[in-house]
């Protein structure tokens, strides 16, 4: 006799969404005669950077500092004249959560 407990189904489900999180990445350079000028500048450009991505509505949260590095130039011409620049470069990354309709970067003047 067949087993009378039993349950069967079967069904479809399809979800869409517009995407809402916008994730980004960004380095600034500065080279400099000693490492302490190079860090110096390389801090100011993209403390202004980070301000200005504040200033258009994304949280300090989401903004972090990914890599740092800091290097003298070894080229032939540096060595030569025995002055080896120091070269700070910071990245960044972040993610920016995009408003419904919100297509392209807002304006800005720098």
């Amino acid at each position: 006799m067949p087993a009378s407990n039993t349950i069967t189904g079967s069904g479809h489900g399809e979800a869409l969404a517009v995407p809402d999180i916008a994730t980004f990445s960004f380095s600034v350079v500065s080279s400099k005669s000693t490492v302490a000028a190079g860090q110096t500048e390389a801090t100011a450009k993209i403390n202004a950077v980070t301000d200005y991505l504040k200033a258009q509505g994304i949280d300090a949260k989401d903004i972090q500092t990914s890599d740092y590095s800091v290097y003298r130039s070894t080229t032939t011409k540096a060595l030569r004249a025995r002055q080896a620049p120091a070269r700070a470069s910071p990245t960044a990354s972040g993610q920016a959560r995009l408003l419904r309709g919100y297509e392209r970067a807002p304006d800005h003047d720098h």
